[in-house]
């Protein structure tokens, strides 16, 4: 059975550098982006699977970036091989839920 996390974070940082950001930070520790929903300019919700040895990387590369609650690793044994799925969401407190993405017409 995979284990989930639940992470929850915030950043006042411009929208567009986060989320580059954290697709960097996911991808340096060798994880991937399963899932993502955006919520206007308010909110990003992100799933990932990393290995579970490389869940502190993450956590770490994350929390430059973004202020996340401290990681309690013993809940868990971090010295398997197992996958483990971590959902992130991430408010950013900037956002006023009035984003407006132009899409461009095509024709035929």
């Amino acid at each position: 059975m995979i284990q989930k996390l639940n992470w929850e974070a915030f950043t006042k940082k411009d929208r567009n550098v986060i989320i580059n950001a954290i697709k960097e930070a996911i991808t340096e520790s060798d994880g991937a982006i399963m899932n993502f929903n955006m919520f206007s300019d308010v909110a990003l919700s992100i799933s990932i699977e990393i290995p579970a040895d490389h869940l502190a990387s993450l956590h770490q590369s994350l929390n430059a970036i973004l202020n996340l609650p401290d990681l309690n690793l013993k809940s868990f044994n971090s010295n398997t091989e197992k996958e483990l799925w971590v959902f992130l969401n991430v408010t950013f407190i900037e956002g006023k839920g009035k984003l407006r993405i132009k899409v461009p017409e095509v024709p035929g």
